[in-house]
């Protein structure tokens, strides 16, 4: 026969038991956040060397991207690297926020040839700038023979070159900072109106243009290629001038003597002045 339990005794161990079931509630996520983390640790310390691996390469990475150790230029055909880089005083490396800040203006100054410099992209150390060169559009006779161009900045010629360009003499310029020569605004829109009124006419015509000498008395001398004739055209009427040297210069074709002086100056009226070998000169006048 079993052991009788008392009253008491069934009390005691009910209450035993309850504080087992009320314990184990309390612990279990306890447990199961430890064993989720420990997971976790166990997780990351496998993976450790790879993490350090990618922010070691993207550290490595920034500091190309930010760190200039070499120079690409686009665009540069007058102008060397070697000639900014002396010029400039740039020496590797250099930082990009520098390069940015301080050089890309520099380049501008070292040489009349680059009007601008432009940052495109940084790439393993290498920047790449892209150089905008200025475009002559005629020599000028300025104590030496030198490039000009639209904007009046005299350029350089280098030794050897024989460009297409006409010849101009006779405006008058200044220096202006970083001591780069260049004509004054009055006389480079002088400049620039002759050129825009030629190209305005026969393409030939502006082709044949050798040299132009612009006067005090605000008149052009003009002359042409495969012609010793000196043309005079009025400066304020510069337009209407011209194309009145094209039907003048045509009419001349069929004329067995060859024109030394074309006065178109005055309103209206051209003077040609003719001469053949063995012969005086003979004045001629045409209305037009």
């Amino acid at each position: 026969m079993g052991k009788r339990i008392g009253a008491n005794q069934r009390k005691k161990l009910g209450q035993r038991r309850g504080k087992r079931r009320r314990v184990i509630p309390v612990f279990l996520p306890a447990i199961i956040c430890g064993i989720i983390t420990a997971a976790g640790a166990a997780y990351l310390i496998n993976r450790n060397e790879q993490w350090a691996g990618t922010v070691a390469t993207a550290l490595a990475r920034l500091r190309q991207n930010t760190i200039v150790t070499n120079i690409a230029l686009q665009g540069a055909v007058q102008v060397k690297l070697e000639e900014i880089l002396r010029r400039s005083g740039m020496k590797f490396p250099v930082p990009l926020k520098r390069l940015r800040g301080e050089y890309l203006d520099r380049f501008s100054e070292v040489t009349p040839w680059i009007q601008k410099a432009r940052l495109i992209k940084v790439r393993k150390g290498t920047a790449t700038i892209a150089i905008m060169e200025r475009k002559p559009v005629a020599m000028m006779q300025a104590g030496r023979i030198v490039f000009v161009d639209a904007e009046g900045v005299y350029l350089p010629l280098d030794h050897g070159a024989s460009p297409d360009l006409p010849l101009v003499s006779g405006l008058r310029d200044s220096t202006g900072a970083g001591g780069i020569r260049r004509l004054t605004g009055t006389e480079c829109g002088r400049m620039n109106r002759f050129f825009s009124a030629a190209a305005l006419f026969d393409s030939t015509l502006g082709r044949r243009i050798t040299q132009v000498n612009f006067r005090p008395d605000r008149t052009v001398r003009v002359m042409l290629a495969g012609s010793a004739a000196v043309i005079t055209l009025d400066e304020k009427n510069i337009t209407d001038r011209l194309g009145r040297l094209v039907q003048v210069w045509e009419t001349l074709q069929s004329d067995p003597l060859s024109p030394a002086r074309i006065d178109l100056s005055y309103r209206n009226l051209a003077f040609v002045t003719t001469v053949a070998a063995g012969m005086a000169q003979t004045g001629k006048k045409n209305k037009g």
